[in-house]
């Protein structure tokens, strides 16, 4: 949860703030201004396909420092160590048991466990550290847009739906079961809003 906060905060700077690169902000009090330096690249142009990306999708850090980037396009989660070197890849493209159609968002349990949010299988599947295929449930019904899991285990997510009169957008948090334990926030537009 940490790592999406940051990201958060990040993005909310970079929209007040203006256009600014990634990683390791520094405030200069006097300018107003951030600079930004780089810590870690992962990513090739040509090479090895472990490294190379189509449409990144999500991106998380667990505990240990290891580091997730979900892709869409290539529908698989790369896991790289802290400095950067591949470790393993995740799932791969397909609708069966571990495989994605458009990985959109993941989480990290308190347990470790990888959870990964598929737009078009209509599931979240999770995964041990090691990308061992454990479980999934489906989605079917609710439309999702993105999703992280808190430290029980219970997702939180954008949850969007449609009506002839309305449209509603909400955050929620919900167990694996898909029952609704809390709403946080609903927006809601009318038809004539429309």
């Amino acid at each position: 949860m940490r790592v999406r906060r940051t990201r958060c905060v990040f993005f909310l700077v970079l929209i007040l703030g203006g256009c600014l690169q990634v990683s390791g902000i520094e405030s200069q009090r006097d300018t107003g201004m951030f600079n930004v330096r780089e810590e870690l690249s992962i990513g090739a142009a040509e090479g090895d396909s472990e490294y190379m990306f189509s449409r990144i999708s999500d991106i998380a850090v667990d505990v240990a420092g290891r580091i997730y980037v979900l892709d869409y396009t290539e529908a698989v989660l790369r896991v790289f160590d802290r400095d950067g070197e591949h470790i393993r890849t995740i799932g791969r493209r397909g609708q069966g048991p571990g495989e994605f159609s458009g990985p959109f968002s993941l989480g990290i349990t308190a347990q470790n466990t990888i959870m990964v949010h598929d737009l078009m299988n209509h599931r979240i599947s999770y995964f041990s550290p090691e990308g061992e295929f454990l479980s999934s449930f489906s989605t079917a019904g609710l439309v999702l847009v993105g999703g992280d899991v808190d430290g029980r285990g219970n997702i939180i997510s954008l949850v969007f739906t449609n009506s002839p009169r309305e449209q509603v957008l909400e955050l929620r948090r919900f167990d694996s079961s898909k029952n609704a334990l809390a709403t946080y926030l609903t927006i809601k537009k009318t038809s004539l809003e429309l």
